[in-house]
């Protein structure tokens, strides 16, 4: 037999192994053995080596061996969500409210997310659900109205602590939807109108204590200006008769601011007449006009 021939009949023998491994392989691993692969961005490929140590490749064209390597994961490295069933939970104080909650995760590691846990998206559902459950069965309904962001924060970091070695990260946990009791609703927006009312009251209340200091000491200002004024009169009435008293010179001031408050009342709208004291220290006429004061109101 010919070099030529011999040629020929070993390329057949090679065409037929090759045909052989690809139909042992199957029709759906087939693409596991082409030599070159094309990663998309954001994305990684776990690459099973049958000989040597498994790897990751990433974005890019990456040469795999032919019938050594074959790709075992493909896993991407965007932020994705997890989203949990809604479930419902007894609180402390035995409501039963239906919670939905959601999480957003990213792979730090490929290889340990690919091989240290079977099914990373079910075990973190798992996770939360299980989280979310010890931690709402322990505080009242009001208490988790109010700390929602921050029971949310605290089953991330407790879900963290538990998937450090998977090559994974949860970025956060929120509650879409925690809903409550038709009674508890209603009971909370008579709480709501209550609790608003009383704030107004509390503002009016306010206001007319505002209103009353703020007369109390506008009239404790006129009186200090009042007796500033008296006190010049008096020292101005020594000067002019220095052997009159203090005592006296008040007594004058008094009636004659008496007599000046019925001069007023006089001119009123609603006055007729005005009656004056008989007992002033001078006669009348002396200190006014004896005019009747209200003869054009009667």
């Amino acid at each position: 037999m010919s070099i030529d021939n011999i040629i020929i009949l070993a390329l057949i023998i090679a065409g037929l192994i090759v045909i052989y491994i690809l139909f042992s392989y199957g029709k759906s691993n087939i693409t596991n053995i082409i030599p070159v692969v094309t990663v998309d961005a954001k994305q990684a490929l776990i690459i099973d080596n049958r000989i040597w140590k498994d790897r990751v490749i990433g974005e890019g064209i990456h040469f795999m061996w032919p019938l050594i390597e074959v790709v075992a994961a493909k896993l991407t490295l965007k932020e994705h969500p997890i989203d949990p069933p809604k479930q419902t939970i007894i609180t402390k104080d035995n409501i039963a409210i239906d919670v939905d909650m959601i999480a957003m995760i990213k792979i730090t590691n490929p290889m340990n997310a690919a091989f240290e846990v079977e099914d990373y998206k079910s075990s973190i559902e798992s996770l939360i659900i299980t989280s979310t459950n010890k931690r709402l069965g322990t505080r009242d309904s009001n208490d988790i109205k109010v700390q929602q962001s921050a029971i949310a924060d605290k089953v991330r970091d407790e879900i963290n602590s538990k998937i450090k070695n998977w090559g994974i990260e949860v970025v956060y946990v929120e509650f879409e939807n925690i809903s409550y009791p038709q009674s508890i609703t209603d009971a909370n927006e008579k709480e709501i109108v209550a609790l608003k009312k009383k704030n107004a009251d509390i503002l009016e209340a306010e206001g007319q204590l505002r209103v009353h200091e703020l007369r109390a000491e506008s009239e404790k200002i006129l009186i200090q200006k009042r007796a500033e004024a008296t006190k010049t009169a008096i020292s101005e009435f020594k000067e002019m008769m220095g052997d009159v008293s203090s005592e006296a010179i008040m007594e004058f001031l008094t009636k004659n601011a008496y007599i000046d408050s019925m001069k007023e009342l006089s001119t009123s709208e609603n006055s007729k007449f005005v009656i004056y004291p008989s007992d002033t220290d001078k006669p009348l006429d002396k200190v006014v006009t004896a005019e009747y004061l209200a003869k054009d109101k009667i």
